[in-house]
């Protein structure tokens, strides 16, 4: 008998408990549903604010910089780089969002021998690279190692590639390994390891389209004016070339008076 009043007990607390379970699964669901939209709507008002500022032919460092704050914020990690391969050198962070002090890079000279010899080519084709842990991603010890020393835990990494490479004669001592890759962009982990979502790593991707094209305004701006001033340069050698003849031509045209003409 008691054991019957007790399985009728449990059943009713159980019955009772459903809704309110109900509403807390409801609530997650909600919770997560907005936070969707929020990630959705704000990578699209970056987007929209990139396109703009493009557009405008803004100042490249700025287009750079809002790229690396925007993006960070949207993915809530540690460290956001644009990093410019100078192959002579290595490569150079020129942008940078980091929450910790310590963990700053920028401005850093980079000097990856394992990546030029094994992944370039890969990179040039589009390869994204993603870890989620640095020590079980099975990259060799020595790269494991210079990883390491960048103080980096987890890592999403995009190829910036540009497609018209005469636009890169104006750049070519700093991209003379390979024209067609400009950079990396890179979301990293510094404290601890991450799991990268698929939606992440296509906004990446999206980020890096929009970053070649900023790339490429800004090297055809520099070319088109590198031009007209070297136009401006040959019209001011003719100028003075004509003054020199014209001052010439002063001399000797006096002169001619004294000149018989022959019968």
């Amino acid at each position: 008998m008691d054991n019957k009043v007790n399985i009728s007990k449990r059943q009713d607390t159980v019955k009772a408990l459903k809704p309110k379970v109900q509403q807390l699964q409801e609530g997650k669901i909600m919770q997560g549903s907005t936070k969707k939209f929020e990630y959705i709507e704000q990578k699209e008002d970056l987007f929209k604010f990139l396109a703009l500022q493009i557009s405008q032919s803004q100042n490249l460092e700025e287009i750079f910089n809002t790229t690396v704050t925007e993006l960070g914020q949207l993915l809530k990690n540690e460290r956001v780089i644009i990093y410019h391969f100078n192959f002579d050198v290595g490569g150079k962070v020129v942008a940078e969002s980091v929450v910790e002090a310590q963990w700053s890079i920028l401005g850093k000279t980079v000097l990856d021998r394992y990546f030029e010899e094994n992944l370039i080519a890969d990179y040039q084709q589009g390869r994204i690279q993603t870890f989620g842990d640095l020590q079980t991603a099975g990259l060799s010890a020595c790269h494991t190692k210079f990883l390491a020393n960048l103080q980096l835990k987890a890592n999403l990494v995009v190829p910036i590639l540009l497609e018209n490479n005469q636009l890169l004669e104006t750049d070519k001592k700093q991209n003379d390994f390979s024209p067609d890759l400009w950079g990396l962009l890179i979301a990293q982990n510094c404290s601890s390891p991450r799991n990268w979502q698929s939606d992440e790593i296509e906004l990446l991707k999206e980020l890096s389209t929009y970053l070649s094209l900023a790339i490429r305004q800004d090297l055809f701006e520099k070319k088109l004016a590198a031009e007209q001033s070297e136009k401006r340069r040959l019209e001011t050698e003719l100028k003075a070339v004509k003054q020199k003849l014209d001052v010439k031509k002063v001399i000797i045209i006096p002169s001619q008076k004294y000149l018989k003409i022959a019968p």
